[in-house]
């Protein structure tokens, strides 16, 4: 069930914040959201699967191969449709691929938001957009998420420190890296207004907040899916506006 319902939240995570960049672009949704939404469900099962401790290994297996399949499988059928995104995700699939190891070298919040950016952008739309047009909603898109991500590390300080994870969760600590967090937040949210995404805001508040607030009642995957919802809520607002 907490697998079902992991899956869910990254998709819902996808499609809420894809929903900004349909309407900034007033495009329609395009079969990249299939590419997307596989990608999303693939790269959070082979995490699971690369980064699980030996004596784990078959269990961990047995539940996150089915959806790496799966996933894997709705990424091919979105190519065939749409051929022209293969050199985007041959970029994404070598940072999910390596991953693992990449975050023991660079901060896993910059490879997890620099993911997301770039697929948020560059799949959903009918018509993809050029590099040029893309690239001020991808900065956006950026901050926000890695405010999020940081949010969500600051959990994992003390596993990360244990497995030698680079990041400034096990460099400054939880109450360090959230506050620098709600920073980062609220310079996304400014952003998107100075650029012109402002739905994306919707994110950045509540996400601030959660940086300022000591850690909730109810353990960290309550906290992490919660922080992750918050990701859901420009979507919600792009789909009640007309398109630009």
């Amino acid at each position: 069930m907490d697998l079902l319902f992991g899956n869910l939240v990254v998709i819902l995570v996808a499609l809420g914040l894809s929903q900004v960049v349909l309407w900034w672009f007033a495009s329609d949704r395009g079969w990249g959201s299939l590419t997307l939404i596989g990608g999303v469900i693939a790269a959070y099962s082979l995490d699971r699967l690369l980064d699980a401790p030996e004596e784990q290994r078959r269990r961990v297996f047995g539940r996150f191969v089915p959806p790496l399949v799966v996933g894997s499988g709705a990424v091919v059928a979105g190519l065939v449709i749409v051929p022209a995104h293969w050199f985007i995700v041959a970029g994404l699939a070598l940072i999910a691929g390596a991953y693992v190891p990449l975050k023991r070298v660079l901060p896993k919040g910059a490879l997890t938001a620099s993911g997301w950016a770039v697929a948020i952008v560059w799949l959903p739309c009918a018509v993809t957009p050029t590099l040029a047009a893309g690239v001020p909603i991808a900065i956006c898109v950026f901050v926000i998420v890695i405010a999020n991500a940081m949010l969500c590390d600051a959990l994992d300080v003390d596993i990360d420190r244990q497995h030698g994870v680079r990041g400034l969760g096990p460099w400054l600590g939880a109450r360090t890296v959230s506050r620098i967090a709600a920073v980062l937040a609220i310079a996304g949210g400014f952003l998107a207004f100075a650029l012109g995404p402002w739905p994306l805001a919707a994110a950045a508040i509540p996400l601030a907040i959660f940086g300022c607030l000591p850690p909730v009642r109810g353990g960290p995957n309550l906290q992490r899916t919660a922080l992750d919802l918050v990701l859901v809520l420009p979507g919600i607002v792009a789909a009640f506006l007309p398109h630009r």
